[in-house]
């Protein structure tokens, strides 16, 4: 240890004076201690005082000779280091800055410390991209300054320049690869890179992982990459999927990158390769289960494939006959990696301790302007306080406006993680929400985040529950679903693992949305004012052909009438979808209008207005979007199915006593979406009931809502111990 005990506490305070002075002592009764002039040295920086401090390491100096020179300035290298390393530690940053640039000073080709340089000038708001040509930083590059142990410092220092500028960093990465030739060093330093692709931004992760391809061909993260995050090119997104099929030498892998590759061609609405895709997924599955392994390379995101068969079909049974089985690999795996086992739960989460206050903790990545988000803040001001204590869980979010006004008030205790150049560790989730003794744990995002679901899966809480985010994750982990009456059919039970626990009315509610003015008109897009606006606002994910089809006929059977289309996805490729159905219909192209998306959700909703129904979709249904059609007084055309996802318009319907719209089966669908089309006083008896509704309806009752809910975790918390 360079620095005493005494040493450290100045340190600590920020006492250089007294750091100075005991320096000087020391050296007043131990003349002949090299390391304390040394140390006395870094005591006079530390006090702002360089001159002082350079004139005592001047005074040591010219009593020694060359090599005696040499090995106080290592020496004093390595103090220096470990000062700032100290510093660092206690947070005193701009202090270890300031000797940062000392040490730059005196040792301009030190790429070590100029790599800590930028991230610490980063930090402190303080970088500027001039700062790379004043330190030379593509010369020390060019030495070979670099050891490979600081591969990882140069890959965060690229980070943190791509802020600045990604032409910049694309130049000192191609230079970087270019002059280490030894294989071995550019396979390290693509392997660092590629770890850290998602810290970039979509387009220059993209770049790297194009660039780290011409280097190492056979490099799995590139591909995985370009498939995750190339939603501007969805075709080349295709592309590099399958390339990654038929590199895939593992039955794990060759399972994962074809769900990649069967997302992507559902976003790119490429129908005709789908069908053998799908066939082939189901069939990598079962042989993914029947092997028992995961896969080391998607160990962390295996649980993601579950997401895509809901939208293809609706068979639950079948579905959840491979879900499961998916996910216990997926638990199996990251409580085999984690050093943290949660085997007992704290004294406090016992059930006889009935007086006290339950600990719910609600863990998402979307409690934020997101669907999630905007549907679960009414539950939060109504909890009881007096009842419950309330925690909070961000998962790669620090929220936002809708967080701060609706959710950071009402709870005692909000925990972010977020991505930065430092990597997201589930584990610490995990065991704040452990040490926290969170009585039920509330998982808000399913199996669409695989960071959530890696937390989920360790058990942190000796009662887990999903809720609203999506259909269950399939963990294990996770004891019950939270539903209603009509959300999952009556004998959903036999093929769910988790206890099914339905609440009285509805399994959601919601107080209204903000709605903001519109900034369409039906004039605006040529349309006639007594024509009649069918709309569909689904993502690209739940169009396909058969839905769509079925809408067409709607349209061709009703006179003058319009589809208006506003979908998140490939504009070329819905739009290519659509009209291709709509010639195979005979409607003509131009009762087909597309719409760009709106600036705001409210913006979104206000324009909603302009329609006289709305057209949901099968297998996967609209979820806020039924919701916010309903609260603006909209009909709703929805097939109901067997799966959660083909019954959400269903029960919120229900809820609101409006039977009008769903429909059973394809004729019925139709047969309702010309009906509400030709029958105007249909559609005013609808909206009419809906309005009157927002006073009635258990979906509009938040209070009443928050109630049932805060009666199903007490009810849960009596369950699970009274077996």
């Amino acid at each position: 240890m360079i620095w005493d005990e005494k040493a450290r506490e100045y340190l600590k305070q920020e006492d250089y004076e007294h750091l100075r002075l005991y320096y000087e002592q020391l050296l007043d009764e131990d003349p002949e201690n090299i390391e304390n002039y040394l140390l006395l040295g870094i005591a006079y920086l530390l006090e702002g005082k360089q001159e002082e401090a350079q004139g005592s390491w001047f005074l040591l100096f010219t009593q020694g000779d060359e090599q005696e020179i040499e090995q106080w300035n290592n020496q004093l290298n390595d103090i220096l280091e470990a000062t700032i390393e100290e510093l660092e530690k206690n947070r005193k940053f701009n202090r270890a800055y300031a000797l940062r640039l000392y040490l730059q000073s005196f040792e301009p080709d030190n790429l070590d410390n100029i790599l800590k340089l930028i991230l610490l000038e980063h930090s402190l708001g303080k970088f500027k991209l001039e700062h790379l040509e004043e330190w030379n930083l593509k010369d020390l590059l060019t030495l070979n300054y670099l050891d490979i142990n600081d591969y990882a410092l140069f890959v965060d220092s690229l980070v943190i320049i791509a802020k600045y500028s990604a032409e910049k960093v694309i130049e000192l990465t191609k230079l970087f690869l270019n002059l280490n030739h030894q294989k071995s060093d550019q396979n390290t330093f693509i392997k660092i890179l590629s770890d850290k692709f998602r810290l970039f931004n979509d387009n220059l992760g993209c770049d790297l992982a194009q660039i780290a391809l011409e280097f190492k061909p056979d490099n799995l993260y590139s591909y995985l990459y370009l498939i995750t995050h190339n939603a501007s090119n969805r075709a080349e997104a295709v592309k590099f999927a399958h390339l990654l099929y038929q590199k895939s030498d593992s039955l794990g892998l060759k399972a994962f990158s074809n769900f990649l590759l069967l997302l992507n061609l559902l976003e790119n609405h490429q129908w005709d390769s789908i069908t053998p895709i799908i066939e082939r997924h189901k069939s990598l599955l079962k042989k993914c289960i029947d092997s028992q392994i995961a896969p080391r390379f998607i160990e962390d995101n295996i649980i993601l494939v579950n997401n895509v068969l809901p939208y293809l079909q609706d068979k639950p049974e079948e579905n959840n006959s491979l879900k499961y089985p998916v996910s216990r690999l997926f638990q199996e795996e990251v409580q085999s990696q984690s050093q943290i086992k949660f085997t007992e739960y704290s004294l406090n989460s016992q059930p006889h301790q009935s007086n006290r206050k339950l600990k719910i903790g609600y863990i998402a990545s979307t409690l934020r302007r997101h669907s999630v988000g905007w549907l679960s803040r009414w539950l939060f001001p109504h909890h009881n306080r007096e009842k419950f204590e309330i925690y909070v869980y961000l998962i790669n979010s620090q929220g936002d406006e809708l967080t701060q006004k609706w959710i950071f008030p009402y709870v005692n205790k909000v925990y972010k993680w977020q991505d930065s150049w430092q990597l997201f560790k589930y584990q610490d989730v995990a065991q704040q929400i452990y040490e926290n003794q969170i009585d039920i744990l509330v998982d808000l995002d399913s199996y669409t985040n695989n960071l959530t679901c890696q937390v989920v899966a360790l058990k942190p809480a000796p009662i887990q529950v999903t809720w609203l985010g999506s259909d269950t994750s399939g963990l294990p982990s996770i004891d019950y679903f939270i539903a209603d009456n009509y959300v999952l059919p009556d004998n959903a039970q036999n093929y769910y693992q988790e206890k099914i626990w339905r609440l009285p009315n509805t399994y959601l509610a919601v107080n209204g949305f903000e709605v903001a003015v519109p900034t369409i008109r039906k004039q605006d897009l040529n349309i006639p004012d007594n024509s009649i606006v069918y709309l569909n606002v689904q993502n690209a994910k739940k169009l396909n052909p058969h839905c769509l089809s079925l809408q067409m006929k709607i349209i061709k059977g009703v006179k003058n009438s319009y589809l208006l289309v506003k979908n998140a996805g490939d504009k070329t490729g819905i739009k290519n979808l659509y009209l291709t159905i709509a010639s195979q219909e005979n409607v003509s192209e131009s009762r087909i209008i597309f719409l760009d998306r709106d600036k705001t959700e409210e913006e979104h909703r206000a324009n909603l207005q302009i329609a006289d129904v709305v057209l949901d979709t099968y297998p996967y249904n609209g979820s806020t979007t039924t919701l916010e059609a309903l609260w603006l007084g909209l009909p709703v055309v929805t097939r109901v199915g067997k799966q959660f996802a083909a019954r959400n318009s269903y029960t919120y319907l229900m809820n609101v006593g409006i039977t009008e719209g769903i429909a059973g089966n394809d004729a019925e669908y139709i047969e309702w979406g010309l009906k509400l089309g030709n029958d105007a006083n249909l559609r005013r008896q609808i909206f009419n009931k809906l309005r009157k509704s927002r006073h009635s309806s258990p979906l509009w009752n938040v209070k009443k809502f928050t109630q049932e809910m805060e009666t199903a975790y007490q009810a849960m918390w009596q369950d699970r111990y009274s077996r």
